[in-house]
């Protein structure tokens, strides 16, 4: 029987256990959503109403079902905004298939300067923060291809693929079935040689102050078992970066919280003291470097990784061992089994003491009735009212720091989703929404300052659309506020483009259809968010917060210095 490539392209999307694609239409692209209308039960098309939301909304789908996110665009203006979203998937190692439609392919002459409507190099364009990018050739091609592209992103170190398929492709028939595969990553798992593991064995065995840092990579190799059994076995006191965060529940007395500039103090203090450091799933990015200026060259670095480019890119470790990181951990566990390892109770008392000063001071920020609302509280309220199953996204600026520092997981697993691979702001509308459509039932909290929030307001109307249950809380201070803090620390306080103005965001809300509330008292935000948490709804939770108010240990310590009459030249 023959069938036009849309069905080709669908059929094998669902062949690969793809269930949802985020995106909006085009020309091109007519055969697919034709057979996208036919296949409703199998697969679903969430149509957003910008498509830089759609690449944002595909990788929080992928972060938390562990499948490839897929999401779509239409030649030209469609496919120019992708590449904020696939950033931000491509530094983060997440595997996202992004599918662009083209012009025929004898349009080829036509292509320069749009002599041809929306006509340009859209591939050359994606380029830079793909894995690979794919041009379909022809209809007999077309599933290979698309085959080959999700194998590709979910392979080895994950990341962003794209498929550019030509309008005349997706018109073509062919009798050819459609082909078959997965797309769950990590697609294959590899350990690491044993004449290594043995050697980061007993490196850790010396170790009278170790500490875990747990990156990235621990959550997309969902390792969470085995770093339960390594903490709780050997007591070993573990920090998280931004993106790692949730590897481990941090109600755990041994959690010291993230790690770095939007972390917690007593992460970094227990972190220069620690004299073996087992990091697993890290790229030493600048936040939990603190600028690259940790671990330093006296302490003992062991470093696992999928990525073998990782080792000595940036630090040199002493031990390094190449593999996904849950089957490397159970190597490792298997080796220590054999060794007389133990956290000494002196290091441990250390680790305790700082831990109950930052809880302390935490929550005594955590606490305020201030007003305008302190950030900190805020996230307190929205803290005291997670479930075991909710997801927070957050956007990027202040709003991880918040986060970071702050949000307390009950939890371990992937319980929030952060924009640190590209920080680029308004990302958490986006990601609430792929997070709502990955976790049925789940309750999604979306946490953004004012400016972020600004970016993709009109994604309002697809939660009013589609009835997706996700409360979007906007920390509303008025300012763009990591722009006017490096301003005010660095240039005397000269202000450029950075005061916003104030808006009413709930009344925003309640003009698309949606519960809005603006909130001044921190006393009325905990009830609040328990009546929406309960309505299975959408809704915007507009706060009111203090300006002056920062996550950043360097911007703390900076404003401190600026009080007694200096100005710090180092808080970016």
């Amino acid at each position: 029987m023959q069938r036009h490539g849309g069905y080709v392209l669908v059929e094998t999307l669902i062949n690969h256990g793809v269930t949802h694609v985020f995106g909006m239409p085009g020309g091109q692209a007519n055969a697919f959503y034709d057979a996208l209308s036919q296949r409703k039960e199998e697969i679903s098309h969430i149509l957003i109403r910008d498509e830089t939301t759609a690449g944002f909304a595909a990788d929080a789908f992928s972060r938390v079902t562990g499948r490839i996110g897929v999401c779509d665009a239409t030649v030209g203006p469609g496919a120019t905004k992708f590449p904020s979203g696939l950033m931000e998937a491509f530094n983060s190692s997440v595997p996202v298939l992004v599918l662009v439609s083209d012009h025929p392919q004898n349009s080829v002459l036509l292509q320069q300067y749009g002599r041809i409507s929306q006509g340009g190099n859209q591939l050359d364009m994606l380029k830079p923060f793909a894995k690979e990018t794919f041009n379909v050739p022809s209809i007999e091609m077309l599933s290979k291809v698309v085959s080959a592209a999700i194998h590709t992103a979910v392979s080895g170190r994950p990341g962003p693929v794209v498929v550019q398929i030509p309008q005349n492709v997706f018109l073509a028939t062919t009798e050819l079935e459609p082909l078959s595969g997965t797309s769950y990553h990590p697609k294959y798992r590899s350990s690491a040689p044993e004449s290594e593991v043995a050697k980061a064995v007993r490196l850790l065995s010396t170790a009278k102050k170790p500490v875990i840092l747990a990156g990235g990579g621990v959550q997309l190799s969902q390792a969470y078992d085995e770093m339960t059994q390594l903490i709780e076995t050997y007591k070993i006191p573990v920090v998280t970066t931004l993106t790692g965060k949730g590897s481990v529940a941090e109600t755990n007395e041994l959690c010291l919280g993230v790690l770095g500039e939007l972390g917690s103090p007593c992460a970094k203090v227990i972190s220069d003291q620690a004299d073996v450091i087992l990091a697993i799933g890290y790229k030493h990015s600048q936040n939990s470097s603190y600028r690259w200026t940790w671990p330093r060259e006296d302490q003992q670095f062991i470093h696992i990784d999928i990525d073998p480019a990782e080792f000595g890119r940036i630090i040199n470790a002493n031990v390094a061992l190449w593999g996904d990181a849950r089957e490397v951990l159970k190597q490792v566990l298997a080796g220590l089994k054999n060794s007389s390892f133990e956290t000494s109770s002196e290091w441990l008392n250390t680790v305790k003491v700082e831990k109950e000063k930052w809880l302390q001071a935490r929550n005594e920020e955590s606490s305020s009735k201030s007003n305008p609302i302190w950030p900190q509280a805020a996230v307190q309220a929205i803290v005291d009212q997670l479930g075991p199953n909710d997801i927070v996204t957050c956007d990027a600026g202040f709003s991880s720091g918040w986060a970071g520092g702050f949000l307390e997981l009950k939890q371990q697993g992937r319980q929030i989703i952060l924009p640190r691979g590209a920080a680029g702001l308004g990302s958490s509308l986006p990601f609430a929404l792929g997070a709502a459509m990955a976790r049925p039932g789940s309750r999604v909290i979306a946490i953004s300052g004012d400016g972020a929030f600004s970016y993709n307001v009109g994604e309002l109307a697809t939660l009013k659309q589609l009835n997706i249950p996700v409360i979007n809380v906007v920390f509303n201070n008025a300012v763009l506020s990591w722009s006017k803090w490096t301003q005010q620390l660095n240039f005397t306080g000269n202000n450029q483009s950075v005061e916003l103005g104030s808006y009413e965001f709930g009344a925003i809300a309640k003009s698309y259809g949606i519960v809005g509330e603006d909130v001044r008292n921190i006393e009325d935000l905990g009830p609040i968010l328990k009546r929406e948490l309960a309505a299975n709804r959408p809704s915007v939770i507009n706060v009111y917060t203090d300006e002056w108010q920062a996550p950043t240990m360097p911007y703390r310590q900076a404003m401190d210095t600026k009080k007694q009459g200096a100005i710090a030249s180092q808080a970016y």
